[in-house]
């Protein structure tokens, strides 16, 4: 009895590492992209009319949810046996649902919203989160690995 229930207690344990970790650097990943988007190439940043500390925190903790959602969608859903596959797509669809959501509710750093703008940020949410999903499914599937090196 207590080999099985150690047996499953391990399993669950090497699952939330690959996850937690996945999740973790997926979401470190997408708030480093939006920096270098927002901060060093657009470098709209400071248009943000609050705290700038106060930003970062809220977009951390926004990255670290849409971090959620992608792992959950690059670990869960499968339609390819890879799951970094899985995560860059379904993350470049959250992406463009997301920039939906962001437009039609007006949040943006810029005025007027030029159509040209609009089309690449609206392209870079795109790539942002499928990376993001990319990432979390890679990291996922080696943390996997790790877990057979070291238990089996």
């Amino acid at each position: 009895g207590s080999n099985v229930f150690f047996g499953f207690y391990v399993e669950i344990m090497k699952w939330r590492k690959r996850y937690y970790g996945s999740w973790f650097i997926a979401s470190m990943i997408m708030f480093l992209l939006s920096f270098i988007w927002h901060g060093v190439f657009l470098n709209d940043i400071d248009k943000v009319t609050y705290p700038l500390w106060l930003y970062y925190t809220l977009a951390a903790f926004v990255y670290f949810c849409i971090g959620f959602i992608v792992t959950v969608l690059a670990t869960k859903v499968n339609f390819s046996s890879k799951k970094y596959a899985n995560g860059g797509f379904l993350g470049g669809i959250l992406g463009f649902f997301f920039y939906l959501v962001a437009f039609v509710l007006g949040i943006s750093f810029t005025e007027g919203n030029e159509l040209s703008h609009v089309a690449i940020d609206f392209m870079w949410q795109i790539i942002e989160t499928g990376i993001g999903g990319l990432v979390a499914g890679y990291m996922y599937e080696v943390y996997k690995d790790m877990a057979k090196i070291i238990i089996d």
